[in-house]
């Protein structure tokens, strides 16, 4: 969480406000002030990109970071039509990247200082690799189903009473790694039969188990 106390003072020094700077640190919550706060987002403001080309699923650009702006971050789509980010690379050396899906897209997070820029990225073809299915039960006639894949992709279960007809199904089209499906209005005593599917945002789709076959 974040924590935001906002004092005005006269004097220095001033008790009150040592003491709320002092309370902070006992707890490992970062101080910064004022002024650094608004020298920070001026670095930030003054931060740009430029020289942008894409060419051959490579993307090109120029980054000129202000001297204030520690830290600074950029941010870029891992998935792209039916692309996906391979590599970035600042200066001919390869950068580390973390990701994070932002209102159901996902982006790759690198450091940004001052530097000439490349991001490749490359036809995308593997579907998600589908991991731990578990199922739980419940008395009120649900079942929650879950299941991981090792890429963000969409989730889907269709299910029936039979094995060669699972005419039903339940699906959240947020990608993520970690799936759950509930199904509801199941018929207490009845044996369900299902198949869980997951689409990446290439549209590279995996079932498990794999058509026909059900559990």
């Amino acid at each position: 969480g974040v924590f935001c106390a906002n004092m005005h003072t006269d004097i220095f020094p001033a008790v009150a406000s040592n003491l709320i700077v002092s309370s902070a640190l006992s707890r490992n919550i970062p101080v910064v002030s004022a002024k650094q706060m608004l020298d920070w987002v001026d670095g930030r403001n003054n931060s740009y990109f430029s020289s942008y080309t894409w060419a051959n699923s490579t993307l090109t650009f120029t980054v000129t970071a202000d001297a204030r702006a520690l830290n600074i971050k950029a941010m870029l789509p891992v998935a792209v039509n039916n692309l996906r980010l391979i590599s970035i690379s600042r200066n001919s050396a390869l950068l580390t990247t973390t990701t994070e899906v932002i209102k159901g897209v996902e982006y790759a997070f690198f450091d940004a200082p001052s530097g000439s820029y490349e991001a490749v990225y490359a036809l995308d073809v593997t579907p998600p690799v589908i991991s731990n299915i578990i199922v739980t039960t419940n008395a009120s006639g649900t079942a929650v189903i879950t299941w991981g894949t090792d890429e963000n992709a969409d989730s889907r279960v269709d299910f029936g009473v039979t094995q060669s007809t699972l005419d039903q199904n339940s699906s959240d089209i947020n990608i993520s790694t970690a799936h759950s499906i509930t199904l509801n209005n199941l018929i207490p005593g009845f044996t369900y039969y299902f198949r869980v599917s997951s689409t990446d945002p290439a549209s590279n789709l995996t079932t498990s188990p794999n058509s026909p076959a059900v559990p």
